[in-house]
């Protein structure tokens, strides 16, 4: 019994290596392959493939450890509240202030929103913070 409490104190430390070790393997492969799109070089004509591969490397592994633990979203943090209701009209009015529209500018907003936001949330203050 002692040695599962112990063990439990370093999951949080664990996923966070693990998801460390995935990011650079999957970034590594994506630049050897020539598929690494910087946020700079985003077109109408590798969109597609800017946004698959965005999405493997920082979506794929968060998702997998809420179908892993089988945990609702509200149970690791994620939920409606109305000051994340108010961030998210903050993050569009900074948008619009911007107001580059081009394929690059939405993609931005939209890559920064939710393909680096979302995965943070989810696996540092959703999960591991719960675990601790």
């Amino acid at each position: 019994m002692r040695i599962r409490k112990e063990f439990k104190r370093y999951v949080p430390v664990l996923i966070a290596i693990v998801y460390m070790v995935y990011f650079y393997i999957l970034n590594t492969l994506l630049y050897k392959n020539g598929r690494l799109i910087l946020l700079q070089n985003v077109s109408i004509s590798n969109l597609g493939i800017k946004l698959f591969d965005d999405c493997a490397v920082m979506l794929i592994f968060p998702l997998f450890l809420i179908g892993m633990y089988r945990k609702k979203l509200n149970e690791i943090g994620v939920n409606k509240s109305k000051l994340s209701i108010v961030l998210l009209l903050i993050y569009v009015v900074f948008f619009v202030l911007h107001s580059d529209y081009t394929v690059k500018g939405i993609y931005q907003a939209f890559f920064y929103l939710f393909i680096v936001a979302l995965p943070e949330e989810l696996i540092y203050r959703g999960y591991i913070y719960i675990i601790i």
